[in-house]
Order: C-alpha cells, then sequence, then structure tokens
C-alpha cells in the first residue's frame, strides 16, 4: 500500500510527546546487523557518549556493556529529521523520532524510508507508534507485506 502525506500527517502533530518507532525481538546478531547497516547506509549518523561525541561502537555487546557505565546515544540523521536510539535493551531496537521535524512529505517519506531500509537490514518489520505506546501503531512496515497504516488520529 502507497502511504501519503495528507493520509497521515494528523499522527504527525505536535502534541509535546514524540514518536516511536520499535524492531521487536531483537537478539544480538540482530543488534550487530542493525550497527552494521547504520553504517553503510545513506543516512547520517552520530554517536554520543555521556553526551558527548564519540567514535561509533560497532560491536552490540561494546555498547551494552558501556551503557552501564554512561549513557549512549546514536543519532541517525537525514532530511531534517532525527531517529534516535538509546539503546533501553537487547529485546528490541526502540528510537524516537520528534514529530515537530516530521512536517511535510519529505520528511515523511524519510522516515518510511528509515523503516524500509532497516526492517530490510534486520529482516524484522517496524513499527512506528505514540510515544511509550507500542501497542498503539501507527504504520507498520512488514517484511512480506510493505507497508500498512494502522491508525491515524
Amino acid at each position: 500500500m502507497n502511504i501519503v502525506w495528507n493520509q497521515i500527517d494528523k499522527a504527525f502533530h505536535d502534541d509535546g510527546s514524540l514518536r516511536d518507532i520499535y524492531f521487536f525481538g531483537t537478539n544480538v546478531e540482530i543488534w550487530n546487523s542493525f550497527i552494521a547497516s547504520v553504517l553503510k547506509s545513506e543516512f547520517g549518523y552520530k554517536f554520543y557518549k555521556g553526551g558527548e561525541l564519540c567514535e561509533i561502537y560497532t560491536n552490540f555487546d561494546s555498547i551494552f556493556e558501556e551503557r552501564k557505565n554512561t549513557s549512549l546515544m546514536l543519532v541517525i540523521e537525514k532530511n531534517g529529521v532525527s531517529f534516535n536510539c538509546h539503546f533501553f535493551t537487547d529485546e528490541e531496537i526502540e528510537l524516537d523520532i520528534s514529530p515537530r521535524e516530521v512536517n511535510n512529505p519529505l520528511a515523511f517519506n524519510t522516515v518510511l524510508e528509515f523503516m524500509s531500509y532497516f526492517s530490510k537490514a534486520t529482516n524484522i518489520s517496524s513499527v512506528l507508534t505514540y510515544e511509550n505506546s507500542p501497542e498503539h501503531e501507527i504504520i507498520k512496515c512488514s517484511i512480506e507485506n510493505g507497508f500498512v497504516p494502522i491508525q491515524v488520529t
């Protein structure tokens, strides 16, 4: 299904909350595939350790070991949209985006491109949801079926 901006723009209304992108059911291998695909992608990225810009850790185990001592954040960027990964758990990849940045068709298509690229790279479907509400899906990028709009409010 082809999703166009005017069908989904209400889901990006700036209500003060973020939107989340989830990849569920991950493991070390999938996390390493995700990180490797960031490095190979056309998306820019920055990696922060304790709030300071540093070289990206390219191994999942190193990230999660270091995360015990300090905060880590990977910011993936394209077309003015920042996808922020905080490495909360090894069981899912969760990134947040600001609806303020997704305010036009180009930015929205960047979100779709992100979901599609990283779903293919990890071989896991991804979902866009409201903040901290993985059960309230807005869009799902299914490996089998492509994009499926779930809920637009």
